[in-house]
């Protein structure tokens, strides 16, 4: 019994400390004007120079790549000034868009 319970434990606290793992993500964060990446599976093709990419880059990228729905609800939350994080793309990447609210201010 103490074995499973030591065994749960265990896999609750690496799942704690490593959170659930957000892999294949580009973050713009509209307060430090720069993007941001998660961890990659290989199979990922990243645009080359993605750290230097702009906003429009990013959403040329998205509208290149994401669902329509994605493409529509990008245009009004952030017109309100909201963060955004898409569904996964055709290219296998989220995109989000963080401190939206800084950009409108």
């Amino acid at each position: 019994m103490n074995k499973i319970i030591t065994f749960i434990f265990i896999i609750f606290l690496n799942f704690t400390l490593t959170g659930c793992g957000e892999k294949n993500t580009i973050t713009f964060d509209f307060a430090k004007m720069k993007v941001e990446l998660s961890d990659f599976d290989s199979n990922i093709d990243l645009p080359r120079n993605i750290e230097n990419l702009s906003y429009s880059g990013l959403l040329y990228r998205v509208l290149e790549n994401c669902d329509k729905n994605d493409n529509e609800q990008i245009k009004k939350e952030m017109m309100s000034g909201k963060d955004y994080t898409t569904s996964v793309c055709s290219d296998g990447i989220i995109y989000r868009f963080i401190n939206v609210s800084k950009y409108h201010q």
